[in-house]
């Protein structure tokens, strides 16, 4: 009854998820187009929409591998990097004064950077 439970959620956030890659795509498609004629003072909050559009895949990405039970695969990364691709939204939600370690670890990627949020 659990398996047969967590197969209906599988599969339902798995057509979820392809209508939200759907929209996701034409938030970034349109945010590129916004670029090639942004002026500089618009070009940073596009590029904020562009770079949040790019989370959203990652989530896309989540999700789709809980519906199909993929295993998501760890990689190297570079915490001075993962927050520098983060560190507006991580100043306003955390303030400055927090200290992180600049030595690479394993993890993944989009579960990183929702932990880091969260």
């Amino acid at each position: 009854m659990r398996s047969a439970r967590l197969e209906v959620v599988g599969r339902l956030a798995g057509g979820v998820t392809h209508d939200f890659n759907n929209l996701v795509m034409i938030i970034k498609g349109y945010s590129d187009l916004l670029l090639d004629s942004a002026t500089p003072q618009a070009r940073p909050y596009i590029e904020e929409i562009k770079n949040a559009g790019e989370r959203a895949s990652g989530l896309t990405r989540q999700l789709l591998a809980f519906s199909r039970k993929q295993v998501l695969e760890p990689q190297i990364l570079d915490p001075n990097q993962t927050v520098r691709n983060m560190v507006k939204m991580l100043r306003v939600l955390i303030g400055e004064d927090i200290e992180a370690s600049d030595q690479p670890f394993r993890a993944n990627r989009a579960h990183t950077g929702r932990s880091w949020s969260n």
